[in-house]
Order: C-alpha cells, then sequence, then structure tokens
C-alpha cells in the first residue's frame, strides 16, 4: 500500500468516527473499552488496596453505574463537569467511571486542596457537583442505571488542570476521543497484558492516572493503590511491589533513581514528568516516555538499555507526529518540540493561551490533525530518537 492510499484511509476513518451516528461512536470510548472487561473478568479483581478491600470489575461497575444515577437524578448533561475532591482509594475510581458513565466529564482533584483552590476550579471549569467520600457513600443506597449514556467521540470527558506553579492553574479540555487514544498508545508502547498487576503511583489529579490506573483498567488489569506515603518512598515501593507480585509501575524518575527491584514479578517501569539522566534498567524494561497534560500524557517514547546523560524522549507514540519548529517554523534537526495528534483541544476560559499553544496544523494534509501544540521544549533529532534539550 503506497503513502498516498494510507493517508486516504486514515483521513477517511477518521472522518467517519466524527461523521457516525450516535449509537456508533460509543464504541470509541473507553467506557467501552472498560465494559467489555467487566464481561470477560467480571470476577476479577479490578482495583485492590492495601488495607486489603478489593473490588471486582463487576463490582466497580455496578458501583460507577449507582454513582451515575445519582449524578443523572441531580440534572447532569452530557460533557458537562463534576469536580472529584474523593480520598486516594476505589472510591475516587468508582467517581471517575460514574461520571463517564453519565456523560459527563471528570475534573480530578485532591481532597487535600486548599478550599481556595478547589473553589477556583470549580468556578472556572463551570461545575455545579463537586464529588467527596460522602457523595459516594450516600450512592450504596441507589438503584444503578441499566446502561451508560451514550456520548460522541467528541464530548467532553476529562478536563484536568495544571499545576498552577507558574500562576493560576490551567484546565485543558479532552474529548472521549482523546482519552482513549492516550490508553492506546500506552498499551502499544508497554505492550500491558490482563495478567499484568499495576501498582497505582501516581497522584490522581495528574495526568499519569490515565497511565497507571485508566489504561490498566481498560486492559483486565488489577490496579493496586499505593498511599500517599510509599509513593515517594523508594525502599517501601520495592516492598509492595515485591510482596504483591506487581508487573506495572509507575515511577519517577527522582524516585526510581533511588529504587532496587526486590523480587522478580516486575517487567515494565513507566517513567515520566521530569528529565532521566543516568538511570538503566534492573531487571525490567524501562520507558522513558514524554507527554503532558495537553498531549494526555505520553506523546513520545524511549526504551532506556543504559545509562545517559540525557535520556532520549524517543521517538513519536503511536498516533502521533512530532515536529521540530525553528524561528520561521520550518521542522528541522533541531527546534521547538510540536505535537499532533488526538489530544486536548484549549484552555477553558483561556483564548490567548490557548491559542499560543493550540495553533492550527500546518502539516495537516500530511498527518490529518487539526492542531498542532507548542510544548514550549526544545528538542533535536537522534539516531534513537529526539533528545529535549
Amino acid at each position: 500500500m503506497n503513502g498516498f492510499l494510507k493517508l486516504f484511509l486514515y483521513c477517511f476513518f477518521s472522518l467517519s468516527v466524527l461523521t457516525s451516528n450516535t449509537k456508533y461512536m460509543i464504541w470509541h470510548t473507553i467506557i467501552t473499552l472498560f465494559r467489555e472487561q467487566v464481561s470477560k473478568n467480571g470476577a476479577k479483581t479490578a482495583v485492590a488496596e492495601p488495607d486489603g478491600r478489593r473490588i471486582t470489575y463487576s463490582g466497580l461497575d455496578e458501583n460507577a453505574r449507582r454513582v451515575a444515577a445519582k449524578l443523572l437524578s441531580d440534572g447532569l448533561k452530557t460533557s458537562e463537569p463534576v469536580l472529584i475532591a474523593a480520598s486516594r482509594g476505589i472510591g475516587f475510581v468508582e467517581a471517575i467511571f460514574g461520571i463517564l458513565y453519565a456523560g459527563g466529564a471528570y475534573v480530578p482533584l485532591s481532597d487535600h486542596y486548599p478550599e481556595d483552590r478547589t473553589e477556583f476550579i470549580k468556578n472556572n471549569c463551570g461545575a455545579r457537583s463537586v464529588i467527596d467520600d460522602t457523595f459516594i457513600a450516600a450512592c450504596a443506597d441507589i438503584a444503578p442505571i441499566e446502561k451508560p449514556t451514550e456520548v460522541r467521540p467528541e464530548d467532553n470527558a476529562l478536563i484536568i488542570y495544571t499545576s498552577g506553579s507558574t500562576g493560576k492553574p490551567k484546565g485543558i479540555i479532552h474529548s472521549h476521543s482523546s482519552l482513549k487514544s492516550s490508553t492506546e498508545r500506552i498499551v502499544k508502547a508497554a505492550a500491558m497484558v490482563d495478567s499484568d498487576i499495576c501498582a497505582v503511583n501516581a497522584p490522581f489529579y495528574f495526568v499519569a492516572h490515565i497511565a497507571d490506573m485508566l489504561t490498566p483498567l481498560c486492559v483486565g488489569m488489577t490496579a493496586y493503590i499505593l498511599p500517599d506515603e510509599v509513593r515517594a518512598d523508594p525502599v517501601r515501593l520495592a516492598e509492595i511491589i515485591d510482596s504483591e507480585s506487581v508487573t506495572v509501575a509507575y515511577i519517577a524518575p527522582k524516585v526510581l533513581r533511588y529504587f532496587e527491584k526486590k523480587g522478580s514479578s516486575l517487567r515494565i517501569v513507566l517513567s515520566a514528568g521530569e528529565r532521566m539522566s543516568q538511570i538503566a534498567p534492573e531487571g525490567f524494561r524501562l520507558l522513558n516516555m514524554y507527554g503532558m497534560s495537553e498531549t494526555a500524557g505520553i506523546a513520545a517514547c524511549f526504551e532506556v538499555n543504559r545509562g545517559y546523560d540525557n535520556t532520549p524522549i524517543g521517538k513519536p507514540a503511536d498516533g502521533v507526529d512530532i515536529y521540530l519548529l525553528d524561528e520561521d517554523g520550518n521542522d528541522g534537526y533541531e527546534g521547538e518540540i510540536c505535537v499532533s495528534g488526538d489530544m486536548g483541544r484549549g484552555y477553558i476560559g483561556l483564548p490567548e493561551q490557548t491559542a499560543q499553544t493550540f495553533t492550527p496544523n500546518p502539516f495537516r494534509e500530511k498527518d490529518c490533525h487539526d492542531i498542532l501544540i507548542h510544548t514550549g521544549d526544545l528538542g533535536k533529532r537522534l539516531p534513537d530518537g529526539i533528545s529535549s534539550t
């Protein structure tokens, strides 16, 4: 098949997804991926906590449908945002799928956020509902909906807020299509399988939760939620990975630097969020994953085979194109890292910043994506892939 025909078929399929009827579109969301696992692995543990509490895929599905019933009875509309400020645990996961089942967009927060930050985010995105532990507990007596609300790929599914370290946090909008594409990129890069057990290490309000919590549940894995006090402790982290026979784990470079594998179960480590240097795999596959909130996580990936002074970010993930633009907007050997793919589509209430970061894609005829995301990072092309500078 020649290059032109491949491009034509890709563009035709993309257009078909966006113009199909609603009944067809539901098959292009993570709701469907998760419910397929409910059908296949209903009795299997979906999520586990260190205190011994566990929930099966069927149990998680039923509780999510209870949350959805409560939200719909409160008048939730399709694409409407709902804040999650529950504690880190199974209830948080129930809230995510409950919101998606109801057709809403989940906005993950921390239950430790100061009140003014939560209030700012609530007002900024226009959320009417906030799910906390009390809300989740109250859903236990509510009859679950029969099936999820039908949604379209372009409907809002997630609004993820940046840290706000350089000012007020920015809310990035992701569609159902973007969220599903992100999980697919991770599965392909890491080669996850349903027999894996994943240590859920990332904070739920970071975009990395897509990689180590949502994606495993779309594959049929067991997601083991690590408590906050363990996530940054390399010794305790290694002990839990060993005792729970964890096979996949997300570990930030600053923790991975001091991490020592104990048992034989761990086979894949996903690492992202900061520059990796002089870190090599020790009996596991180590993936340096490059991405950000705007890209819904992974945009490029590099399988680390040794310690590098500056580990490459690698090559574009599946379905992603990366350009290195100079000051004149030309793609070349070195320049600003810009990405296109099925990703975020802008900031809430910030038209000027949206216009600067999410620009019309000048390479659309080549890759069929409308938007080019400017990361602000500089990179150069190497034989092993792209390296950030």
